[in-house]
């Protein structure tokens, strides 16, 4: 269930648009101990690459239990291993699932275009899949999505190889911020 959805131009930073990310996160996680974020992509493919510069923000930014930067990305190779890890090392581990997707005529956002260059926050797990959907995984506690692209299933990965690095960039700025700002609310 989409909890929030956040719509701006993502060609430039909105403050706004950080505000309302940061404001869910911080009602969400006011009462959890142990949260982790989980940050899901590749830094080889652009439009999936808003999990790890989403992840990298925030270990720049000395945020703690952060998985997936730029460095040692969570993609598909190791998203099943790394969900383990969280789990054996966490006692009540509260995962905020960062991911990007692309707006697929095949999935719940069709015709939905207003959907295209947003931020949706989920209140409940994000299905993390590959381009084969073999390795599908429901994962999170929250998940935070940016819909980077649309496309049909067929040029799935065309799409997300060809995302717009400006908008990347910014989508990932934003929910950093909005992550650091939401955990430090809770700090104060």
């Amino acid at each position: 269930m989409v909890i929030e959805k956040v719509d701006f131009n993502a060609k430039y930073y909105s403050y706004e648009a950080e505000r309302a990310i940061s404001n869910c996160i911080c009602e969400k996680t006011k009462d959890k101990d142990e949260i982790i974020i989980l940050c899901i992509g590749t830094s080889r493919i652009i439009g999936d690459a808003v999990g790890p510069i989403t992840g990298t923000f925030l270990t720049e930014n000395n945020v703690e239990n952060v998985y997936g930067t730029l460095q040692r990305p969570v993609d598909a190779t190791n998203l099943v291993r790394v969900v383990e890890e969280i789990k054996d090392n966490y006692s009540k581990p509260y995962i905020i699932a960062v991911d990007a997707a692309v707006n697929l005529g095949t999935s719940y956002l069709i015709g939905k275009p207003q959907f295209l260059k947003s931020i949706t926050i989920e209140d409940e797990a994000i299905t993390a899949r590959s381009w084969d959907t073999k390795n599908a995984i429901p994962v999170g506690d929250i998940g935070i999505t940016a819909i980077v692209e649309y496309g049909w299933y067929y040029n799935f990965q065309r799409r997300m190889e060809s995302a717009n690095l400006a908008v990347i960039y910014n989508m990932s700025n934003i929910i950093a911020r909005a992550i650091k700002s939401a955990l430090s609310k809770k700090i104060v």
